[in-house]
């Protein structure tokens, strides 16, 4: 089963450089608006 997973895989904290994802994903309050950690106001 490891062998079709990156010797670099860790299920603690994977690499996944081809996911443009946010590790701390943000809620939908923000409702399209910019992330709270990138406004001025927070």
């Amino acid at each position: 089963m490891s062998e079709d997973i990156p010797d670099s895989f860790d299920p603690q904290q994977p690499d996944l450089p081809t996911l443009d994802v946010d590790p701390d994903p943000l809620p939908d309050d923000h409702e399209g608006e910019a992330p709270t950690r990138d406004d001025p106001e927070h």
